[in-house]
């Protein structure tokens, strides 16, 4: 393992040393119903979102930009009193949706992993997001479910209340409380894959057989195993480690499958 691990550390400062340049040659737009966010970001960076109250949907796009939409809407509150706020660091850009209350405080939230909370305010933001390839999505909101297709460059995804789909060939993390979690990948993606939700299913469907090394668990559930090429090493009603793939490799990446109120299945898919 210390060799896998020095492997991947060479790598990763490889990538930072290349890499590690902010967004430039950004352009933005907003008015009291849309904002819009162009900007040129390096692959090997992130791009991300942070909304409280909408959903998040997420394509690879065709060209070298990041494009970021936000439309906003309301029933009884005024859209325009939620602002966009963007920071630009080393690692990429996070854009924020900042809800009324102390505007200095919330937009300092931007750089961290709280997302600004609503105050009551029923303005819902929804995004669209389109990411070039290479380029990791890092998407967070509270109320909202978060779709992201064809992301090459990594997927993080995570929501309170609501349901998440991936599909990419990038490495996956995505964590919800009430919500089920469906995910199309390539098991052979760098680094660790999570999968994890306390009310709601896990759905896993390989689209390659890679080494990959599994661990699942549910409380209150069961776990469906339908892979070929898949080596069971332990075995219970409510946990499950195997091998997938042949183990030939003893830097095979880690899948981990974890829900307490749900089923677990994983299947595969050419």
């Amino acid at each position: 393992m210390r060799e896998c691990s020095l492997t991947r550390s060479i790598a990763l400062a490889v990538l930072v040393l290349g890499f590690l340049t902010p967004a430039l040659a950004r352009r933005i737009n907003e008015t009291p119903y849309e904002f819009r966010y162009e900007a040129r970001i390096s692959a090997g960076l992130s791009i991300e979102v942070k909304g409280v109250n909408g959903d998040l949907l997420v394509e690879e796009s065709d060209g070298g930009q990041v494009e970021v939409v936000a439309r906003k809407s309301a029933g009884l509150d005024d859209p325009a009193e939620v602002r966009m706020t963007v920071v630009e660091h080393d690692h990429g850009a996070t854009i924020c949706a900042v809800y009324p209350g102390d505007a200095a405080a919330r937009a300092s939230e931007c750089a961290e992993d709280v997302p600004a909370k609503p105050a009551g305010s029923d303005v819902k933001v929804d995004f669209l997001v389109r990411v070039p390839k290479g380029v990791k999505f890092v998407g967070r909101t509270s109320h909202g479910q978060v779709r992201a297709h064809g992301v090459s460059g990594g997927v993080e995804a995570h929501t309170v209340n609501g349901n998440i789909e991936i599909d990419g060939s990038g490495a996956v993390h995505a964590t919800s409380v009430n919500g089920s979690i469906t995910a199309m990948m390539e098991p052979g993606a760098q680094g660790e894959s999570r999968l994890q939700t306390v009310n709601g299913n896990l759905t896993l469907t390989l689209a390659s057989l890679d080494p990959a090394r599994l661990f699942a668990q549910t409380m209150n559930g069961g776990i469906d195993l339908a892979l070929p090429m898949a080596h069971t090493l332990e075995e219970s009603a409510h946990h499950l480690v195997a091998q997938l793939g042949r183990s030939g490799s003893h830097c095979s990446p880690e899948i981990r499958m974890r829900t307490v109120n749900g089923n677990i299945r994983l299947e595969y898919r050419r």
